[in-house]
């Protein structure tokens, strides 16, 4: 492996880590969605519940993406054979010495994740914060056929209108 290469697993590992907190900005092309994924992924490995994390982008097609990268990797793992699954376990941020640990548990992922009742909660800021919405209804009128607006001045006017 080349330093540069090193370096690149590196902020890997790091950003993957789920005791870390990270801020991935990056072009288009450049390995988000892998990289978001591959954070659920070590999310998951290191004990949350599946309806503990939400990720949030901007586009459905993105979000789809992330959703079914998802899925495609724990499919991988639960189908995968030791070498197979530790190459990758260390493609995703784990050491060598917790391979061994980590088989099993990244092996029933598939299992928990699709049997849980929410699951992943992966969404675009629209379709989120209209399922906040929905729970809990504004008295301004707001269902779940709304669409974003580009000009939310007589919006903010009616709300600080309001105060």
């Amino acid at each position: 492996m080349t330093m540069q290469n090193d370096a690149h697993q590196a902020r890997v590992n790091t950003a993957c880590n789920p005791y870390n907190n990270a801020v991935v900005e990056a072009c288009a092309g450049s390995g988000k969605t892998w990289l978001l994924t591959a954070r659920i992924f070590r999310l998951l490995l290191a004990g949350a519940k599946p309806d503990e994390i939400l990720a949030i982008t901007f586009t459905r097609k993105a979000a789809y993406e992330m959703q079914e990268r998802l899925l495609d990797l724990l499919r991988q793992c639960a189908q995968a054979d030791d070498s197979q699954l530790d190459e990758i376990l260390l493609q995703r941020g784990i050491a060598e010495i917790e391979l061994q640990a980590m088989r099993v548990r990244a092996r029933n992922l598939a299992g928990m994740v699709l049997t849980h009742p929410r699951g992943v909660h992966i969404n675009t800021f629209h379709g989120w914060f209209a399922s906040l919405c929905q729970l809990a209804p504004l008295s301004v009128g707001f269902s779940r056929q709304s669409e974003p607006t580009e000009a939310p001045g007589a919006y903010m006017q009616q709300a600080i209108d309001a105060v």
